[in-house]
């Protein structure tokens, strides 16, 4: 018999926004702090730091459609999605763990070998938030089947995805990580402690609190079929069109986020800006989120989405004339790393860093406003924008499944499966292709250049000074290919059809063809 749509009410909401946390620690850290943990902490160079990511991500991703295969096939009285999210939430927070504290263990060792254990942990804590996100991310339509009542779904979760972002920004903030230059090992390993416990904590109390609606109802199991799972589902367009347009947009954000600490750094050499900046963006996110919903619901998500990024875009634009911060007019000098301080390859080059620029958040706050006050209303452009990039296109995906399984089916798993499979992919290559960028324009990695005991003394409080193609690098990184990635996404969707009517209509079709079958 059809199950009817229904309403969902405001605690499976709550819980379900909680689950998400796990997920936004983990994309915020990964995403902010990861390649500048492998280039400037453990001294892997740019370009296998940005390969060491690639893999992991391809990794991940061929891992998604296995994934949403077993919890559509699992049978549990937990339910199907629920019983694999239990299952592996704690090895998930351990290895989240060990990538954040392991690696400096060899960070005196060879490249080779940096290279090879960051890898192996990448690896299993890519595996492990696999098999505990595919069944979240498909967990929604088993809570609900209403186009509205997703989006209401999906803005919860983004809520609370950007109050675990904003959480996720603080707290390194307090540890000291925005300064790039330094030694900030212990830092890491803190942090990586601190959210394996919250990912725990916030985990378990999301899935233990949420009840899937089919989870007595069994279909067939089948063996795994590649061309049934990933090749099949391809072909429909508005899937392969909300696949596109999900995996673009992913990139989007992940450029601006994997580049915000090296723009604050190294173009801007103010690293005090990085709270203010990203937990300003993430807070007015916040705030910004019902006004997306709004808008999704008084026009079309495709609508919505096209607007987000438009104004996204007008932000970067903004943000890519940003100077940097004039050290000497503040009576900072540059000074002429001493060949003490540096490793014998890197001796001889000329390299320089600066002190003292990481003064207080109100006086650079104060310095911007004499000095540059449109970074203000770009900073809130950037906020709009971002608000409606993280919600809309999570609100399309389930949308665009729904249209596309036929009656009876129960393989949304899969499908989820496929979205992040070609989300990662495209992630996979961002990152590759900002660690080739940075390593061609000749970024120095601190603890590659310079000595242990050097950077955990003459560089506190210091930033390295990278030279102008490095810092043109840096700046197109974080503005020209966002927006790029952005507007493709946009002509991805140029033939998306599926509104709140063709959906309702779907859904209705579906249901009239089960009751015929029963």
């Amino acid at each position: 018999m059809a199950i009817a749509a229904s309403k969902v009410t405001k605690s499976t909401k709550f819980f379900y926004a909680l689950g998400d946390f796990p997920f936004s620690f983990s994309s915020t850290l990964i995403g902010f702090f990861l390649m500048i943990y492998l280039t400037n902490t453990i001294g892997v160079s740019a370009f296998w730091a940005g390969a060491i990511i690639f893999i992991g991500i391809v990794w991940d991703a061929v891992t998604d459609p296995v994934a949403g295969y077993l919890n559509d096939n699992a049978k549990s009285p937990l339910g199907r999605r629920r019983k694999y999210i239990i299952l592996f939430l704690i090895p998930m927070a351990i290895t989240f763990f060990a990538l954040f504290s392991v690696p400096a263990l060899v960070r005196e060792g060879t490249e080779a070998v940096k290279v090879l254990v960051t890898l192996s942990l990448y690896l299993l804590y890519t595996t492990f938030i696999t098999l505990v996100a595919t069944p979240f991310n498909a967990l929604i339509n088993d809570l609900s089947d209403d186009y509205d009542e997703r989006t209401s779904m999906m803005t919860y979760r983004m809520i609370g995805s950007v109050l675990g972002t904003l959480i996720s920004v603080a707290v390194p903030e307090v540890l000291g990580l925005s300064n790039a230059s330094q030694d900030n090992t212990l830092g890491y390993v803190a942090m990586g402690l601190a959210f394996a416990v919250l990912m725990l904590v916030f985990g378990f109390a999301s899935v233990l609190n949420l009840k899937e609606r089919n989870k007595g109802h069994q279909g067939a199991r089948v063996p795994f079929e590649f061309q049934k799972y990933f090749v099949a589902s391809w072909k429909n367009p508005p899937f392969r069109q909300a696949c596109i347009m999900f995996m673009l947009s992913i990139a989007c954000m992940n450029f601006i986020q994997g580049n915000l600490v090296y723009f604050l750094n190294y173009k801007m050499l103010l690293p005090a800006l990085f709270l203010p900046i990203a937990g300003g963006v993430m807070v007015f996110a916040v705030l910004f989120m019902p006004i997306w919903t709004l808008i999704s619901r008084k026009t079309s998500k495709r609508t919505a989405y096209i607007l987000s990024i438009g104004v996204l875009c007008a932000a970067l634009l903004v943000m890519a004339f940003v100077p940097a911060y004039d050290y000497a007019a503040a009576g900072v000098q540059a000074q002429l790393a001493d060949a003490s301080l540096l490793r014998p390859e890197y001796q001889g080059l000329g390299i320089a860093y600066i002190d003292d620029v990481n003064t207080d958040y109100l006086t650079v706050l104060a310095v911007l406003w004499t000095e540059i006050p449109w970074v203000y209303p770009a900073v809130l452009l950037l906020a709009f924008g971002f608000a409606g990039l993280q919600m809309v296109p999570f609100s399309i995906v389930p949308d665009a499944i729904n249209f596309a399984i036929g009656a009876g089916e129960k393989k949304e798993g899969a499908f989820f499966g496929v979205v992040t499979f070609v989300q990662k992919l495209g992630w996979a290559l961002g990152m590759l292709l900002t660690g080739a960028i940075l390593n061609w324009s000749g970024y120095i990695e601190p603890a590659k250049a310079f000595t242990a005991a050097a950077q955990a003394d003459a560089l506190q409080g210091a930033i390295v000074l990278q030279s102008p193609g490095a810092v043109l690098a840096i700046s197109l990184l974080f503005t020209l290919l966002p927006m790029t990635f952005g507007l493709l996404g946009i002509l991805s969707l140029s033939h998306y059809k599926v509104d709140r009517k063709a959906l309702r209509e779907r859904i209705e079709q579906n249901n009239a063809a089960q009751e015929a079958a029963s």
